[in-house]
């Protein structure tokens, strides 16, 4: 099949709908044809709709020439065109747009979308329970391809190096996990970027986003994450992961995980570092082998499943 997919941004732009499409891609690839369109194709980045519009229908030939069109969570890109194209359109929803509680508007939309589609994927089961509209599927995430254990790595517990990975932005709860780490007075490194940059640089190292964070991550005791890839990528290499909330759709998203009983979830940062200092290290190796099993494989598998399925 011809697929296209249509996001906001691609590799090299690092991001976490861009790390799952160009995973997902390396295994459909290898029997679909597969084609990215982004914002920065289309010469229109940053977004603006009148400029996405126009040239949606300037070249509306081009989306007719697929078999499959996969919209990840930019589905007003094709309003313009939908009617050429509806027998084609399935959805995949990442995630939530930073603001709780979430704004009817957004809601209305979603479930608009949700029926508008042929299928729909849902990255989390919070999705359904804060928005209302019901997927064909639930996902997840998955690690990446680990890199073997490097000399000196530590395995949780010796008063070694934090990492941090993700955005440096307030709706990842960032105060919270900076007054966790004044508190454990450890090394830490900041692999990411965003509005508090300058007051993460006060207590360590901030590299901004990088492309292969798995080196970084290899010689950590302790990551903080919040988003589903990160706590993946963390526990899948054995290590201690720290998540907070500040919102019971936050909490939803991290409780509702199914690697949750793995890793420590808290939205309280003194009793956040009691579930450190008391987390059963035996467990880590159980919720390793866990995150392992969840695969980039299984979860191309559940696109093209549901793209066959709908044909």
């Amino acid at each position: 099949m011809k697929i296209l997919h249509l996001s906001p941004y691609y590799l090299p732009h690092l991001g976490g709908v861009e790390k799952h499409l160009f995973a997902i891609n390396q295994v459909l690839g290898k029997k679909h044809a597969i084609t990215v369109l982004t914002s920065e194709k289309m010469g229109v980045s940053p977004l603006s709709k009148i400029q996405v519009w126009s040239w949606v229908i300037k070249n509306y030939q081009f989306f007719l020439a697929f078999d499959i069109i996969h919209v990840h969570d930019v589905f007003w890109w094709i309003l313009p065109i939908y009617l050429l194209i509806r027998k084609k359109i399935f959805l995949t929803c990442h995630g939530w747009e930073g603001i709780y509680p979430i704004p009817a508007k957004i809601k209305w939309q979603r479930r608009i979308y949700n029926k508008l589609s042929r299928g729909v994927i849902h990255v989390g089961n919070y999705i359904e329970k804060f928005y209302g509209d019901k997927p064909d599927e639930v996902i997840w995430g998955a690690p990446p391809l680990l890199i073997p254990p490097q000399a000196g790595n530590r395995r949780g517990g010796g008063g070694g190096e934090v990492v941090f990975l993700g955005r440096l932005n307030s709706d990842l709860s960032i105060n919270k996990y900076l007054a966790l780490i004044k508190k454990l007075k450890l090394p830490v490194i900041f692999l990411g970027d965003g509005e508090y940059r300058k007051a993460c640089e006060r207590y360590g190292q901030v590299l901004g986003f990088v492309s292969h964070p798995e080196k970084y991550l290899a010689q950590a005791d302790l990551v903080l994450a919040s988003s589903y890839l990160s706590i993946f990528e963390a526990l899948a290499q054995g290590k201690l992961v720290a998540a907070f909330y500040d919102n019971p759709l936050k909490k939803n998203i991290l409780e509702s995980l199914p690697i949750a009983a793995y890793i420590c979830i808290s939205d309280n940062v003194d009793d956040m570092l009691d579930k450190i200092k008391h987390f059963d290290k035996k467990k880590l190796k159980i919720g390793q082998k866990l995150a392992q099993e969840f695969t980039w494989s299984k979860i191309a598998g559940v696109y093209e499943r549901m793209w066959t399925n709908s044909s």
